[in-house]
């Protein structure tokens, strides 16, 4: 769960973090109240994704519901890697005063590419 900002929270995410290229949709929740309309490179980053794919999000309450599109260039299982959702404090309608108060704020992915 990304977006807990006490310390006292146990449990930071609530998602597997890993990829298999396919239909494969992931989720991250969020325990406070997002804005309505989320913009990727804005409100959260995506880096480390290979040439030619591209994450897709739709936001569903207080989720965002993503999932890759594309082909890669490089798609052998040698070329597995993985890739980081960074959140920003400005995807809540009531922020942090700081992005450090989001525990879960970097969430990490493996991608496995299938031969």
């Amino acid at each position: 769960v990304a977006g807990r900002f006490s310390p006292s929270d146990t449990t930071d995410i609530d998602t597997a973090n890993s990829f298999t290229p396919s239909t494969t949709v992931k989720v991250i929740n969020f325990n406070r109240t997002l804005i309505v309309n989320p913009v990727k490179g804005t409100h959260f980053t995506v880096a480390g994704l290979p040439a030619n794919l591209n994450l897709v999000f739709h936001k569903i309450n207080n989720n965002i519901w993503f999932w890759l599109n594309g082909k890669a260039d490089n798609h052998a299982n040698a070329n597995d890697t993985t890739f980081t959702v960074t959140i920003d404090k400005s995807i809540y309608e009531n922020p942090p005063a700081s992005n450090d108060e989001i525990l879960g704020r970097v969430q990490t992915f493996h991608l496995d590419f299938k031969d």
